[in-house]
């Protein structure tokens, strides 16, 4: 007869005299649902004990290994057990081989079926059971074919682990079967290595039905009750107290225990419980930075979190695992949990009485094999919920659900709002888990529609404001000396001014709401005419900057022909500089309110170039002529997502992502750069590069700032080959270049600098500045190009570099190379102190280009006054 066949009929045969641990239509809790006694009858063989022939073969238990149960091991203690029941006690302890020591037996369940185990137990001293090989073994699981395997097909957990008391304590699991196809099996119960004097009565396994599980429901209406009890919310409360008794009602009902219905039926108490609340209070999450919506925030199951907005964390191990609505503080059992808290702190709150309230739930671990199971036999203390200067402790944390832990405090005008939940030390050495969710924020006495109004037409008021800077500002543009697009600019003012003006007939300026009806999305409408003025006035500057960049120039030149720097100069440039001085001049005195881009551009170049002649005539170090690089710190591109850079020309691999992007980066001279960033598997190519011809002989420098490397410290390595050092060789594939047309990469060097830290987001403290020089040798004209080229990126060693940035262009010209390499080395004479005594004359650096407005709170450097050189120390 195969085990199957014969474990039914014995359990045919002997269950017809066995007495129900629970009468029919008894309703019963488990730590997982609730259910409903369907049968008084006991499926389980000799669960009362009445029986207490061990060794009689219809005794119902056996040893997990199949034998029978020995009386050396187990001893069934007559009238022991509560209400004057049979116990079966364990009479000795665990010996090692893990089958001798033990009860099993199985019940067949049918496909869909529902069950209900229950049992007594009384341990000699407090511990938690385990549903894993080891000490207290108390475990009930299903499996197929009724086999002492969590293996096999079909398995599924019941049991959890439960605290074990010296006094009689109840537990109960249920089990119902969720297999597809009809597939019946068996339910296994197992018990093992119990501590010598366990004792185990009144056993029982059931038919049951699962109904709705009112816990939840009734401790949603406890808490409503609290509120309702409060004071705080008085809004509405006879007709929400009514509410709550007919949900209590149906809860008390045979209807209520319908999942479904009853389902339903909480869904609309909820809102009725919303509505309460909006009666009385107004939900101010919304201006905490942050949030509580934490299914919203990124995963970070490793713990770690210290902060999220608003949001500041302490403790160590806060976690959030992917779209939970919980936040963790989590130590593993073997490790002591300390003290932490979560909180939030936000400014520009409105005065006026705060409720905060959040669920909390604690608990520590077995220890052992199982380190990672709650131990419910013990309650974290206490845990303080806080809000401003108010402060409440709640005892014992519950440790399987969650208890709502609620605040009232009132917040000054102008105060910082600070809330949030603390708690104590957990015990040492047993890990923990400190658990959060459903965080709320309130303000009292004002209703949730009030609030909307009054959000409402704050959102309003700010558009008010900078729709009202931005008139104000075109017209003081408008009375002011740029010649050009002043009719466009105006027409926005005439068209934008009456919409400003309409919008006060709802909020005054200061804010004030004047109560009428405010259209839909009034602040969106607002909104627009913002952006709009916004671009008429970007518009207008953009369209008069070949004029005011003129107008700079003309400054420089005037600089250049008066500044000592320049006293030798050769009289053809400096007529030649004359020249294009007054001609700019006058162009700029006679401009006329037509547009005139395109001449002004010409005139910047001629003078520019005029400057650069002027400047090579008599270049000496330390006075270099700047060449005319077009656009050398990138601020002129394309706009948002465009590849294109004014005067450059850029080439790349064609993939959107990994073109150069334009930014800020406060590293780089006028803090803008072109850059790549990506992960650091990808290893973008591309070139940026600009030509320019250069004519007089002499010595040519071309400088800039650049970086590239790696963010993965492993790949960074490898592009190091093991070396360090500055000499290092760093095999990237990108280098800067300046050199002749033809042979520029010959002129190149390599470029990867070391950083400190490893991250996609990093930016370098200190952007290296690199330097190339050039001698030519004659006067011919002589085309070069310069800039940065990455098209070999990774192709060397297959690791390459997925972040590297470029900007702060300059060629500059030095003169005679023997002449400047004779200065250099001799150094700059510091020049005595009295050299400046005027605080308010113009600042320029060694190149020529103005840096302040006087020689007042300047960094360490050298740098011309009054056509002297000072250094600031």
């Amino acid at each position: 007869m195969n085990k199957r066949l014969f474990l039914q009929l014995l359990l045919a045969a002997s269950t017809l005299s066995a007495s129900a641990a629970f009468e029919q239509g008894t309703y019963l809790y488990t730590t997982s649902a609730r259910l409903k006694i369907n049968s008084a009858e006991n499926l389980l063989v000799n669960g009362d004990f009445k029986n207490a022939i061990i060794s009689d073969n219809a005794f119902g238990w056996k040893n997990i290994n199949g034998s029978a149960l020995s009386s050396e091991d187990w001893q069934v203690r007559i009238g022991a057990g509560p209400d004057g029941k049979n116990a079966i006690e364990n009479l000795r302890a665990f010996d090692g081989d893990g089958n001798d020591v033990s009860l099993f037996q199985t019940v067949p369940y049918s496909a869909g079926q529902t069950l209900i185990v229950s049992f007594k137990v009384k341990a000699p001293a407090p511990v938690m059971s385990a549903i894993k090989d080891g000490s207290n073994y108390i475990d009930v699981y299903a499996n197929l074919d009724g086999s002492a395997s969590k293996t096999g097909e079909g398995f599924k957990q019941v049991a959890t682990a439960t605290p074990l008391t010296q006094e009689w304590t109840e537990v109960t699991f249920n089990f119902t079967d969720e297999t597809s196809g009809g597939q019946s099996g068996f339910l296994v119960i197992a018990l093992s290595q119990l501590a010598t004097g366990t004792q185990i009565a009144d056993f029982s396994v059931q038919d049951a039905s699962k109904i709705y599980d009112d816990r939840p429901a009734r401790k949603q209406i406890a808490y409503s009750k609290y509120l309702l009890n409060s004071g705080e919310m008085p809004n509405g409360a006879d007709e929400f107290s009514d509410i709550i008794s007919q949900v209590e009602g149906f809860l008390s009902s045979t209807e209520g225990e319908s999942e479904t219905d009853a389902n339903g039926y909480m869904e609309s108490f909820n809102e009725e419980y919303e509505n309460y609340l909006d009666r009385n209070s107004a939900d101010m999450f919304g201006k905490v930075d942050g949030g509580n919506n934490f299914t919203s925030w990124a995963k970070k199951n490793a713990g770690g979190l210290t902060s999220n907005g608003d949001w500041t964390f302490v403790g160590g191990r806060w976690g959030h695992s992917s779209k939970s609505d919980v936040l963790s503080d989590y130590y593993q059992g073997g490790y002591t949990k300390k003290a932490g808290s979560a909180s939030f702190t936000t400014d520009g709150m409105p005065a006026g009485r705060y409720m905060f309230s959040i669920d909390a739930q604690a608990f520590t671990y077995i220890g052992g094999k199982q380190k990672t199971d709650p131990d419910y036999t013990y309650n974290l203390p206490y845990a303080k919920v806080f809000i401003g200067n108010d402060t409440v402790k709640y005892e014992n944390v519950p440790n399987r659900d969650y208890d709502t832990y609620t605040i009232f405090s009132n917040l000054a005008d102008g105060q910082a709002l600070t809330a949030g939940i603390a708690y104590p030390d957990f015990p040492a050495g047993k890990g923990g888990r400190f658990n959060i969710k459903n965080a709320r924020l309130r303000l009292v006495g004002i209703t949730a529609d009030q609030m909307q109004r009054r959000d409402y037409v704050s959102s309003i008021n700010v558009q008010q404001t900078e729709l009202k800077n931005r008139l104000d500002s075109a017209t003081t543009i408008l009375a002011g000396t740029l010649p050009w697009g002043k009719v466009a600019l105006k027409d926005s003012v005439d068209k934008f001014t009456p919409e400003y003006e309409g919008s006060l007939t709802y909020v005054t300026a200061d804010g004030k709401d004047l109560g009428l009806d405010i259209p839909d999305e009034f602040d969106e409408q607002l909104r627009d005419y913002v952006v709009s003025m916004g671009r008429a006035i970007s518009k207008f500057y953009k369209e008069n900057d070949p004029y005011t960049e003129l107008q700079t120039l003309t400054v420089d030149a005037k600089t250049h022909l008066d500044g000592e720097p320049w006293k030798g100069a050769d009289a053809q440039s400096r007529s030649n500089l004359q020249a294009e001085y007054t001609s700019a001049t006058d162009m700029i005195a006679n401009v006329t309110g037509e547009t005139d881009s395109l001449n002004f551009r010409n005139k910047y170049a001629d003078l520019k170039k005029s400057i650069v002649a002027f400047e090579r005539s008599c270049a000496r170090y330390p006075y270099a002529a700047d060449e005319y690089v077009i656009n050398p710190f990138f601020e002129q591109n394309g706009g948002s997502g465009s590849d294109e850079a004014y005067g450059w020309t850029i080439i790349g691999d064609g993939d959107a992502a990994n073109k150069f992007k334009f930014g800020t980066n406060k590293n780089f001279e006028n803090e803008k750069a072109i850059y790549t960033s990506r992960g650091n598997t990808v290893y973008m190519k591309n070139k940026v590069s600009q030509k320019i011809t250069l004519s007089q002989k002499g010595y040519y420098e071309f400088r800039c700032q650049a970086y590239a490397f790696n963010s993965d410290s492993k790949k960074y390595a490898q592009l190091w080959n093991g070396l360090s050092g500055a000499d290092s060789a760093r095999v990237t594939g990108i280098f800067v270049f300046f050199g002749p047309d033809e042979v520029a990469d010959k002129s190149s060097i390599q470029v990867c600098n070391r950083q400190t830290s490893f991250g996609d987001k990093w930016q370098p403290d200190e952007v290296p500045t690199y330097q190339i020089f050039y001698n030519k040798t004659d006067d011919a004209d002589l085309l070069m190009e310069f800039g940065l080229n990455a098209l070999e990126n990774g192709i060397e060693k297959g690791v390459g570099c997925n972040l590297y940035g470029f900007g702060s262009v300059h060629v500059y010209y030095w003169g005679d190379k023997d002449q400047y390499e004779k200065d250099y080395a001799a150094g700059i004479e510091v020049p005595v102190a009295d050299l400046l005594k005027t605080d308010n004359s113009a600042v320029y650096n060694l190149m020529g280009v103005k840096v302040a407005g006087s020689k007042q709170n300047l960094p360490k450097g050298i740098y011309i006054s009054n056509g002297k050189k000072f250094v600031v120390k």
